[in-house]
């Protein structure tokens, strides 16, 4: 399993190297990123999906009336 740096998409071989990478290099608790898992197809719900990553233009009413 691949473990990669919610900051930098660095990528580590084990989640103690994450953990070390994230407390050494970006000063972070490793505890306070969500770990993102995602649920089988089966299971999901039906209909579309949309995916928004966003910095600044997160709280642009405009980005939040079209979702």
């Amino acid at each position: 399993m691949v473990h990669t740096c919610p900051r930098c998409e660095l990528r580590f071989t084990n989640d103690a190297e994450l953990k070390y990478h994230l407390g050494v290099d970006h000063h972070a608790d490793p505890t306070s990123f969500e770990r993102f898992h995602y649920k089988p197809a089966s299971t999901r719900p039906k209909g579309r999906r949309y995916l928004v990553v966003a910095n600044q233009t997160l709280g642009d009413e405009a980005l939040v009336t079209a979702i």
